[in-house]
């Protein structure tokens, strides 16, 4: 398990760096980041509110692909 938070206030960037083929989980989610120039510095909570979509299922399956046990206490 990694011993990193993955939250509404993540950076997107961070994730895609540590695994490029977690995009796929982005887009799924119908946020296309590889494309964006905001993903640089831009949150999960940011590009969820901007997108209009719940990031709690983004959350949950990014935390599911990294292995992160974390509950969310939001």
């Amino acid at each position: 398990m990694h011993e990193f938070k993955i939250n509404e206030d993540t950076v997107i960037m961070d994730l895609l760096y540590m695994d490029i083929d977690v995009a796929q989980i982005f887009a799924q989610a119908g946020l296309h980041c590889m494309g964006c120039a905001f993903s640089i510095n831009e949150t999960i909570g940011e590009a969820a509110m901007a997108h209009g979509i719940d990031p709690k299922p983004l959350i949950e399956n990014l935390r599911a692909y990294f292995g992160v046990d974390e509950v969310d206490r939001a």
